[in-house]
């Protein structure tokens, strides 16, 4: 009911995606916060489609242990640089490496379908 109502919503509103960047400055840190907002916007009808953040301080050992119900994680992170993002689970989607990696880890280029 309540991903019905979120649905409307958009829709009535014109819009197709929603996605939100946070410079979270250490997600490791902030992940409480993090699910308690999502919770918070969830309670009034909005769900958010893509999370992108920077300043995660996520390193190889950490970056795996801060799970979100209902979104993939996704992380270029090279030496706790780089672009992660959390996907919902009802989308289909392509990260392109080829092209990301091969400019920079500093942004993530990614297909939806």
């Amino acid at each position: 009911m309540i991903v019905t109502k979120c649905q409307n919503i958009k829709s009535n509103l014109g819009y197709q995606y929603t996605a939100i960047h946070l410079n979270i400055h250490s997600l490791p840190s902030k992940h409480v916060q993090l699910r308690s907002m999502l919770a918070n916007l969830h309670d009034v009808y909005i769900i958010i489609d893509f999370i992108m953040l920077n300043k995660t301080f996520l390193s190889d050992v950490n970056q795996n242990m801060c799970p979100l119900p209902g979104y993939l994680f996704f992380s270029n992170n090279i030496f706790g640089e780089g672009v992660p993002m959390y996907i919902r689970q009802s989308f289909q989607y392509k990260i392109l490496n080829d092209l990301t990696m091969n400019i920079s880890n500093e942004f993530t280029l990614v297909n939806i379908s």
